[in-house]
């Protein structure tokens, strides 16, 4: 037997569902859908704009298994029910391209999450390193000291920056906001401006002549 196309299998389909349930408002939603195309595991079934409100009736789940057992039935292979608002292939195109679009935005979203994740805690590793540095100075009372601390705290934040954002890769907001944090930090410490203490890091950096 030759393979059926996606009317075919659609038309069939509604007479088996419409023989498996009572719901007026659930045949009137079959018979105003369309098959499309068979494509990848999917009888892709489409609604005209004016019908997509009847879309519900065929995705709940009081009847998509239903419909679905029916579609593979038919078919004699298994295929589950995608609907999408239109009914020609240039629709079901544009359905999969904004998909692609959509799922491509997810995807970089979830990595600059991701990045702030791994940003955010690598500052935490900073921020601790020069808290411990200073809890273990001994007479960190003492201004020669706390300046000798501000030069070691001055290198190990700059190395922190080259081991996070190398070869001069550009810091984001994100980062900005992290290193700035790490500055206040370190000035409170040492009891100077912070922005006394961003002056030394850029100098030192070679950032400011």
């Amino acid at each position: 037997m030759p393979d059926m196309n996606a009317q075919e299998i659609w038309a069939e389909v509604v007479e088996r569902v419409k023989d498996r349930t009572i719901s007026p408002s659930l045949w009137n939603a079959l018979e105003q859908a369309r098959g499309v195309t068979v494509e990848d595991g999917l009888l892709v079934v489409g609604f005209s704009s004016a019908d997509m409100p009847l879309r519900g009736h065929l995705a709940s789940g009081e009847h998509k298994n239903t419909i679905d057992k029916a579609i593979s039935e038919v078919a004699r292979r298994p295929l589950s029910i995608r609907l999408i608002e239109g009914t020609s292939l240039a629709d079901w195109e544009n359905a999969k391209s904004r998909e692609a679009a959509a799922e491509a935005t997810r995807e970089a979203a979830l990595r600059r999450k991701q990045q702030e994740v791994r940003a955010g805690k690598s500052w935490e590793v900073v921020m601790e390193q020069v808290s411990r540095q200073y809890a273990k100075l001994p007479m960190r009372q003492l201004p020669q000291v706390r300046a000798r601390y501000l030069q070691d705290a001055i290198v190990m934040v700059s190395e922190a920056i080259d081991t996070m954002f190398p070869q001069g890769e550009v810091m984001d907001e994100l980062a900005e906001r992290s290193l700035a944090r790490v500055i206040e930090k370190v000035a409170a410490l040492v009891e100077i401006p912070a922005s006394e203490v961003a002056l030394y890091l850029l100098r030192y950096r070679g950032e400011l002549k």
